[in-house]
């Protein structure tokens, strides 16, 4: 995935409604502010969806697209604070992608061991058709 593709879409402010239960004053009204924050990526879809061996118990929701090669998530903010913005968009990416980290070096190893097979199979029937050549060459000289 590429953190540097990041795009934060314009944000989208509403209402949402607040309850006080300690001191038992009812609920309120607050402004919320939505982001979608969005990243390209060229793997599979299919490695959002796959647990690696080891892996964090975090998680965020998050969005893929596979026709157009992105991900997102969404946040959401209660006051106009850059400062909280950037962390809450910095934990909710943590939170995405974690494991990802897990998930690649769990395929790395896939691969080294699916090369190691692939090459044994292919060398043993590459000696199997060596040895019926060299058969096939005594019976043409006998």
């Amino acid at each position: 995935m590429d953190k540097q593709s990041e795009h934060v879409g314009e944000p989208r402010a509403s209402k949402e409604k607040m309850t006080d239960d300690f001191y038992g004053r009812g609920s309120y009204a607050v402004d919320v502010y939505h982001f979608s924050v969005q990243y390209k990526f060229s793997c599979s879809p299919v490695i959002f969806k796959v647990q690696p061996t080891s892996w964090a118990m975090v998680s965020e929701d998050i969005t893929v697209n596979d026709r157009l090669g992105t991900v997102s998530f969404s946040i959401k903010i209660y006051q106009q604070d850059a400062q909280e913005f950037i962390n809450k968009k910095n934990e909710s990416y943590r939170r995405a992608f974690l494991n990802l980290e897990s998930i690649n070096g769990n395929i790395r190893g896939l691969n080294n061991i699916l090369r190691g097979i692939i090459t044994e199979k292919f060398d043993s029937e590459k000696q199997k058709y060596l040895k019926e050549n060299d058969f096939f060459q005594l019976l043409m000289f006998a």
